[in-house]
């Protein structure tokens, strides 16, 4: 990772136990991590009202950068996301920010974002300033891909004539406090913090031509087994709840995210392939909300990912979906991590035909 100037984009650790650089409490304010226990950080606008006292080139920015785990596959598409929040001490706020996927690792150059050479595929929309500093905003978007990109960059691309930016209200620039220059010279900063970075291939779903799943005959023995082991999910026993781990909605909402087929595939696979075994599916909230919204919410998301599978051929039948509400917690509700691990959906196995 590395910017136009000398400073770098930075990791912040709980390992750093309360120093500068520590989560959720550091050098630039305060924020729990989205997943884990660590996230980056970089500045996305750095400017000076004034050349003279304190130098500065134009367009300083800080990029992100990372090599994927394998290239990306031509004309296959990607569900690319991130979650980002805005530091609290700092005096601004940017729409800027966005991803770009190439081959190779970009040398930034600020001339180069002057003249808008970056070309990032996904993009917030400019016109939202992304100012939420208690939560985590999610940028996401579908890409297909040219081939061979291995190399993820995150920053803000564009030159600051076109960065559209907005007072961070009580933000403070943690830097320059102590500057001996006078405040209307000193320079001004936008920094933004940066977790759950995702790339997962799309599986399109033509519901015109969708095959046939395969079957594959098991012997009688295993049928009459009350456990089965796969791949994915490990062991699974009749009766036993199984979360599904990256099953993803917007806020309130019932349709689900590309992110989320993956693993839906994966549970297709094992049905396809186990033909004697039925589920029921089952949707969970948080407590956020009335009691009848939330069954109604957990029961609609439960019914999206039973359709996903029923329309990729298995037969409604062999699915049950049903919707909890808030009312089955696994863990407290006083706070957004317990909130967020109530939030899911599970599947059971309830019969296992002879």
């Amino acid at each position: 990772a590395f910017g136009t100037g000398e400073p770098s984009p930075d990791i912040f650790s709980a390992c750093a136990e309360g120093g500068q650089m520590s989560v959720p409490k550091n050098l630039f304010g305060f924020q729990p991590a989205k997943t884990g226990k660590n996230y980056a950080g970089f500045i996305a606008y750095l400017t000076s009202k004034s050349g003279k006292s304190w130098k500065l080139k134009s367009n300083h920015r800080e990029f992100i950068v990372t090599h994927l785990m394998q290239p990306l596959v031509k004309d296959m598409e990607y569900h690319v996301e991130m979650s980002v929040s805005l530091a609290e001490n700092c005096e601004f706020a940017v729409g800027n920010i966005s991803m770009l996927l190439t081959n190779d690792i970009q040398s930034f150059d600020p001339m180069a974002i002057e003249l808008g050479f970056y070309k990032p595929q996904i993009r917030n929309n400019y016109e939202k300033i992304l100012d939420q500093k208690q939560d985590w905003v999610r940028i996401s978007g579908t890409y297909k891909a040219k081939g061979g990109e291995k190399v993820l960059s995150i920053g803000n691309f564009d030159s600051d004539k076109v960065t559209n930016y907005a007072k961070n209200k009580g933000g403070k620039n943690v830097f320059y406090d102590n500057m001996p220059e006078p405040k209307k010279v000193r320079p001004i900063l936008s920094y933004y913090f940066v977790d759950d970075v995702i790339i997962r291939p799309m599986i399109p779903i033509n519901l015109n031509s969708l095959d046939q799943p395969v079957v594959m005959k098991v012997p009688s023995k295993t049928l009459q087994a009350d456990t089965f082991k796969t791949t994915y999910f490990g062991e699974i026993k009749k009766g036993e709840k199984i979360i599904l781990r990256n099953i993803y909605f917007d806020f309130n909402e019932t349709v689900l995210l590309p992110a989320s087929y993956s693993e839906l595939n994966e549970l297709f696979d094992f049905l396809a392939t186990s033909s004697a075994i039925n589920i029921e599916i089952v949707g969970h909230t948080d407590n956020l909300g009335s009691s009848d919204y939330n069954m109604a919410l957990s029961l609609e998301r439960a019914l999206a990912v039973s359709n996903y599978l029923t329309n990729r051929g298995i037969a409604s039948n062999r699915i049950n979906a049903v919707g909890k509400g808030s009312s089955q917690p696994i863990v407290a509700n006083d706070g957004e991590a317990g909130r967020a691990k109530n939030r899911r959906v599970e599947f059971e196995i309830i019969e296992i035909k002879k």
